[in-house]
């Protein structure tokens, strides 16, 4: 019998002296970001976009999406409007199969996972050389620091989960051993059809997990979502400093923890694997307060966006680390649709949506400073 695992993670994607040992400030900025534009080209349209898998941003607004099916790299030019494809599907040198995506300058870099290699191309489509890499590892974006060096992740040379780091030419530098993570209670839902046999495991919502995300200045920062303390590390087993911001944890009801399992439930692709799910799934897994926080991500100027509990319909909230880890404040986003992927640019940030007809449209938003 042939058994098919999927999985399903659930976002919306340590110790010593703490930085600021008086409560840190709650409030918000006069900070905000603003939808600029919105990416969804007609059907049949260039630019079209399928199954995107990935999403890269450059520093003038540039989007480059990652799709399957053709496995090709879309490009979006600042106002929005297609500008050519890179890449092709195959397997010789510049074609590609699926993978993840990054920008540092005038350089395109491609974590082909499913083939074990990396490419790199210039941004106006030319291709400059392909090396083997790693297999196995499917994340958003694909981490590349200030010095312009890939952080490559997936299991090498006996390590289960490493940093395979690769330079601006293509070229190996070293390996480092990523930093492990504890697995978060799951619920299973099992159905077979025929000769196949589905395992769908979803993370419980709410429960804590824990988080590690690479800064561009090549510091790793790792922390657990039930709290606002995070560690700040070279090799994410030694500290430097920890950070902290104001913990808020809101309130579960049960009316909420209800909406929730029977959404996960209707996610399910088969009617058999939801009435499994529905065996398993209790409410009384789910925490009676949420996370005080869903995601984090980085900027290229090494900012810390914690994504916060949402507090009204139509507006999300990031708490906001400096470069030095002092906790700035909060700031408001317009939420649109759900999104699938986040991806952080210097001044923008381009989030990967599904329209009312359920077609993928990429939201792009720009932050609006104010000075007091």
């Amino acid at each position: 019998m042939l058994t098919q695992r999927l999985h399903a993670a659930i976002w919306p994607f340590a110790l010593l002296v703490s930085l600021n040992a008086a409560t840190p400030p709650v409030g918000p900025l006069p900070w905000r970001f603003v939808t600029e534009r919105l990416i969804a080209p007609a059907e049949g349209a260039k630019g079209e976009l399928g199954e995107i898998v990935s999403l890269a941003i450059a520093d003038d607004g540039t989007v480059y999406a990652m799709q399957e099916k053709p496995a090709t790299i879309l490009v979006f030019g600042p106002d929005g409007k297609y500008l050519r494809t890179i890449g092709r599907e195959g397997d010789g040198p510049g074609e590609l199969r699926s993978g993840v995506i990054g920008v540092h300058g005038d350089l395109l870099m491609v974590q082909d996972w499913s083939a074990r290699r990396f490419s790199i191309f210039r941004t106006n489509g030319a291709f400059v050389t392909t090396v083997r890499s790693l297999c196995c590892q499917s994340y958003g974006t694909l981490h590349i620091d200030r010095e312009g060096t890939a952080w490559v992740e997936g299991p090498a040379r006996g390590i289960e989960s490493a940093y395979l780091r690769i330079d601006a030419r293509g070229r190996i530098i070293d390996t480092l051993a990523a930093v492990s993570t504890s697995v978060m209670k799951a619920w299973k839902a099992e159905a077979s059809t025929g000769q196949t046999r589905s395992i769908h495991e979803v993370a419980v919502p709410g429960q804590p997990f824990e988080m590690v995300v690479l800064r561009h200045d090549g510091l790793i920062m790792r922390g657990r979502s039930d709290s606002m303390r995070f560690v700040l590390s070279r090799t994410g087993r030694d500290t430097v400093r920890i950070i902290e911001g104001p913990t808020r944890r809101l309130p579960v009801t049960a009316a909420e923890k209800a909406r929730l399992i029977e959404g996960m439930i209707e996610g399910l692709p088969s009617t058999a694997l939801q009435e499994s799910l529905r065996k398993v799934a209790r409410a009384s897994d789910i925490p009676d307060r949420s996370n005080a926080w869903n995601g984090v991500f980085m900027d290229r100027a090494s900012r810390a966006w914690v994504m916060l509990p949402g507090v009204k319909a139509g507006v999300g909230q990031f708490g906001v680390f400096d470069p030095s880890g002092k906790y700035l404040g909060e700031v408001p986003f317009e939420t649109g649709r759900p999104a699938r992927r986040w991806v952080m640019g210097k001044d923008r940030a381009a989030a990967l949506e599904e329209n009312e007809d359920g077609l993928p449209q990429i939201r792009v938003y720009r932050l609006e400073t104010k000075v007091k």
